[in-house]
C-alpha cells in the first residue's frame, strides 16, 4: 500500500463523512423564535383553529452552498374560509376603524343635536322673557304716563255754562249717537262735558277756544289712559274697550271739526302743549321720542307696509300739487315792465286765482285725508289710544313719526317722492284717489282693527257693503 492510500484511509477513519455547517444563524433563530409572536404578521384562519405556518426566514442552501439544518417545528396548514369573508388583518382593522369613526360621528351628531335643541329651547325662553319684559316695560311706561296725566293740572276752560268732566261720564256711550242730525244740523256729542254729554254743532266746535280744546283733549287722554290700564289688568275688558272706542271716535271727530272749520286754531292745537303749562311746542320732540313711542304702539308688519305705502303716495300727491302751484305762479310772474302786457295779463290772473285757491284746498284736504287714513284706518283703536296717552301733553307729528319709521326700514327719502319718483303727475292723482276710496270703507264696525290700505278695493265695486264713516255732513268734503 502506498503512502497515499494510507493517508486516505486515515482521513476516512478520523473524520466523519459530513461535517456540520459553521453558520450559527439557525441555532440563533431557533432560540429567539420561541420568544417571538409572529401572529401580528401572518393571517389567522376565520375559525381561529390551527397553528401558524412560518415562512422560511433564511436563504436556501442551494444559494449559499451550505447544508440547511431542518428545524423540528411542525406547522399545520390554515383552515380554508369563504373568499368574501377572508379579510386580512389590515382590512379588518380598517373596517373596525370605520365603524368606530361612524359611532364617534353618531355620538358627535347626537351631542350636537342635543346642544342645538337646548339652544333652541333656551332661545325660546329668552325671547319669551324679553317679550314679558317688554310688556312689563310698556305697562310701567303706560302707568307713568297715566299718573302724569292724572296728577297734572286741568287746563282752564273758558266755557262758562259747562265744565269739563275729567271722568268723561260713567255710563255706556252710544256710538251710533256720536253724530246726530238735528234742527241745527249735524251735532257731535262730547262726553267730556258732564256725564250726559253736550251736543255741539260743527261750527260751535270749530269756534272753540284753544283752552277749551286743550281741556277736552286732556279729559280724553285721561280717559284713554284709564281704559288702557283696565284692558291690560282686567279679565273683563268689554266695557273698557267700548269706552276706548267711543273716546277715540270722539277725539277724531273733534279734530276733523276743528281742522275743517278753523285751520288756524287747528294748527295751534296740534303744536302747543295741552296741559295748560308753558313750554316748547311738539317740534322739539326728538327722534328718540318717536322711536320709543313706535315701540309702545307695536305696529305689525302689514301696518308698517301700509304706512310706507301711504307715505309714498302722500308725498307724491304733495309734490304734484306743488308743481301745479309753481306753474300757476309762473304765469303771474310775467314781465311787468311793459304796461300793455300787464294789462293784458289781468284777465288771465283773474282766472288763475280760483285755480290757486283750489290747489290750496286740495293740499289741505290731502293732509286731512292722510291723518284720517293714518289714525282711523291703519292704526287700531288701542294704538290710537296709546299714541294719545304716550305723547301727552303734545299731539305727535305724524310726518315725523313716518320719517322715523322709514329710517328704520331703510326707505327712500321724502324728497325723492316729492320730486315725482319717476311718475307722471296724473299717476300721482290716480294713486291718491285710492286713499279717498279707502276712507269710504272706514266705519264704527272696523274702528278697533287694522283696515289694510294696500289691498283696499275701490268702494264703488261693492257700494252696498260700504257704510260711510259719518253721515252726509261737511265731513264728506274731506273724503
Amino acid at each position: 500500500m502506498s503512502s497515499k492510500d494510507e493517508a486516505a484511509r486515515i482521513l476516512d477513519e478520523g473524520f466523519p463523512a459530513e461535517l456540520p455547517g459553521w453558520d450559527l444563524t439557525d441555532d440563533f433563530l431557533e432560540d429567539v423564535g420561541r420568544f417571538l409572536d409572529t401572529s401580528l404578521h401572518d393571517p389567522v384562519p376565520e375559525s381561529g383553529v390551527g397553528t401558524v405556518s412560518q415562512a422560511p426566514a433564511r436563504t436556501s442552501a442551494d444559494q449559499t452552498g451550505l447544508i440547511e439544518t431542518q428545524l423540528d417545528n411542525t406547522v399545520s396548514p390554515p383552515v380554508p374560509a369563504d373568499a368574501a369573508s377572508d379579510l386580512s388583518h389590515t382590512q379588518r382593522r380598517l373596517h373596525s376603524n370605520r365603524l368606530a369613526q361612524a359611532r364617534a360621528r353618531q355620538r358627535k351628531k347626537a351631542r350636537a343635536d342635543s346642544m342645538q335643541s337646548q339652544l333652541a329651547e333656551t332661545t325660546a325662553q329668552l325671547r319669551a322673557l324679553k317679550l314679558q319684559q317688554k310688556q312689563l316695560e310698556a305697562r310701567n311706561t303706560l302707568l307713568e304716563h297715566v299718573a302724569r296725566i292724572n296728577q297734572g293740572p286741568m287746563p282752564s276752560s273758558q266755557t262758562a255754562h259747562n265744565t269739563i268732566d275729567s271722568d268723561l261720564g260713567q255710563g255706556n256711550i252710544d256710538l251710533a249717537g256720536l253724530i246726530d242730525n238735528t234742527d241745527k244740523g249735524p251735532v257731535i256729542k262730547l262726553t267730556a262735558y258732564g256725564k250726559q254729554g253736550r251736543c255741539m254743532t260743527i261750527k260751535e266746535i270749530s269756534n272753540m277756544s284753544f283752552e277749551d280744546l286743550a281741556a277736552v283733549h286732556t279729559a280724553h287722554a285721561r280717559k284713554l289712559g284709564q281704559c288702557l290700564f283696565e284692558v291690560a289688568t282686567s279679565t273683563n275688558t268689554s266695557r273698557a274697550e267700548a269706552e276706548m272706542q267711543s273716546c277715540t271716535m270722539e277725539t277724531h271727530a273733534l279734530n276733523l271739526c276743528v281742522a275743517m272749520g278753523n285751520p288756524r286754531s287747528f294748527s295751534k292745537f296740534h303744536s302747543q302743549r295741552l296741559d295748560g303749562l308753558s313750554g316748547a311746542d311738539n317740534s322739539h320732540l326728538s327722534d328718540t321720542f318717536y322711536v320709543e313711542m313706535l315701540a309702545a304702539i307695536d305696529l305689525t308688519e302689514p301696518q308698517q307696509l301700509d304706512l310706507m305705502h301711504l307715505r309714498r303716495i302722500f308725498y307724491g300727491r304733495l309734490g304734484q300739487l306743488l308743481r301745479e302751484r309753481k306753474q300757476l305762479l309762473s304765469k303771474l310772474r310775467g314781465d311787468t315792465s311793459d304796461l300793455y302786457r300787464t294789462i293784458e295779463a289781468v284777465p288771465e290772473s283773474t282766472d288763475i286765482a280760483p285755480q290757486l285757491r283750489d290747489n290750496g284746498l286740495a293740499e289741505y284736504r290731502a293732509y286731512c285725508q292722510f291723518a284720517s287714513a293714518f289714525f282711523r284706518g291703519i292704526f287700531t283703536c288701542k294704538q290710537h289710544a296709546v299714541s294719545t296717552v304716550y305723547s301727552y301733553p303734545w299731539i305727535p307729528v305724524k310726518h315725523k313719526m313716518l320719517e322715523v319709521l322709514a329710517a328704520q326700514r331703510h326707505q327712500p327719502s321724502a324728497d325723492r317722492y316729492l320730486d315725482g319718483d319717476g311718475l307722471e303727475d296724473l299717476q300721482h292723482v290716480v294713486n291718491w284717489q285710492q286713499v279717498s276710496e279707502y276712507l269710504k270703507t272706514l266705519n264704527a264696525a272696523n274702528l278697533t282693527q287694522h283696515v289694510p290700505l294696500i289691498s283696499c278695493k275701490r268702494a264703488s265695486t261693492h257700494p252696498d257693503t260700504v257704510k260711510p264713516a259719518f253721515p252726509k255732513t261737511p265731513f264728506d268734503l274731506l273724503i
